[in-house]
């Protein structure tokens, strides 16, 4: 935390995201591993939706490359909430 907001990282190590993967990992629909379907789970909204709801929130989620080697997450929200 500092003086203007509150800050959670969440990292992962290894197996971490190419460039173009990180880019497109908040989008609709988007997903990673092009073999998972919707018989093995996951339609792309998950993270998409989080980053909406965290910004209708006054929020912030942003991904990043970890230094651990894999994704990083970081979730930010502002100390004083906008009336």
């Amino acid at each position: 935390q500092d003086d203007k907001e509150w800050t959670l990282y969440v990292d992962d190590s290894p197996f971490g995201l190419t460039d173009e993967q990180l880019a497109r990992i908040g989008e609709r629909f988007y997903r990673v591993d092009d073999s998972r379907t919707r018989a093995t789970g996951g339609t792309g909204l998950g993270l998409a939706l989080s980053c909406k709801i965290t910004q209708a929130l006054g929020g912030s989620l942003s991904f990043a490359h970890s230094p651990l080697g894999g994704l990083r997450c970081k979730l930010s929200f502002p100390k004083q909430v906008k009336p």
